[in-house]
């Protein structure tokens, strides 16, 4: 894929048609998560920090360019579509210093089809459907900094511990690196007011969501292909044990 801004000059005669082919997103193995989505994708993928970004993914593939929630007719096999991927081909680019840019695949399906939904007006102002999509990209764009923010407080906890995913046998043997998942027995051990306040500022809600997703390794949408390539995972999958629930009021 590759994003161009949005601009009236160039893009006067494109017609959205939504509710295209999720195929052109099949590389994607890491897809970024709003906070207010984090729960509800947890019920059925697992939630995954890299070392080196304050953000929250979802762990889509087992390998880079491979995305196992989204089948060869482009449909994705979740119950729940995370909202970068729902408001494909649009995107809002962080250009720096607070300031953002809606951006386009060019090549995306939805642009393909006779007919469809015009995004700009004949004065080249933006139109109907394009003030919807904007307004939807910033409320979004919004729920990705608060994520990143409790992200932010999670590591400054000191919560975050690198793990591997080690899969396949002999030679075949492939490892996921470079992957952060939250530390069970630190959470655990932390002190009642760290603890309230991180419940206060929503991290907790995350830390919880993080821990309860790693099951889905086990039974979830990527088991199928860890059955595929037989796993040994270096992850904690009990982690909920080492919590006092009692703490947290």
């Amino acid at each position: 894929m590759q994003f161009v801004p949005l601009r009236p000059q160039q893009h006067a005669d494109l017609r959205l048609t939504p509710d295209q082919s999720f195929l052109p997103l099949r590389t994607e193995m890491l897809v970024p998560l709003a906070a207010s989505e984090c729960t509800r994708v947890a019920r059925e993928g697992t939630l995954v920090k890299p070392a080196d970004r304050e953000q929250i993914y979802l762990l889509a593939g087992l390998d880079l360019d491979q995305c196992c929630y989204i089948n060869d007719t482009g449909h994705w096999l979740g119950r729940y579509v995370p909202a970068l991927l729902r408001h494909y081909p649009f995107r809002l680019a962080n250009l720096g210093d607070e300031e953002f840019q809606v951006q386009i695949d060019p090549n995306a399906p939805h642009w393909a089809a006779a007919g469809g939904e015009p995004l700009f007006l004949p004065n080249g102002e933006p139109a109907p459907t394009m003030e919807r999509v904007r307004d939807v990209l910033t409320r979004v764009q919004q729920d990705m900094m608060r994520a990143q923010h409790v992200v932010g407080l999670l590591s400054q906890a000191g919560l975050w511990t690198t793990q591997h995913l080690i899969f396949g046998e002999g030679e075949s043997k492939s490892a996921i690196s470079g992957l952060q998942v939250i530390d069970t027995q630190k959470l655990g051990a932390l002190p009642e007011a760290q603890l309230v306040q991180l419940h206060r500022a929503g991290a907790l809600a995350l830390a919880f969501a993080q821990v309860s997703s790693m099951s889905n390794l086990q039974d979830g949408v990527l088991a199928a292909s860890l059955r595929n390539s037989p796993a040994v995972a270096e992850i904690d999958f009990g982690g909920l044990a080492h919590i006092d629930w009692g703490r947290l009021q």
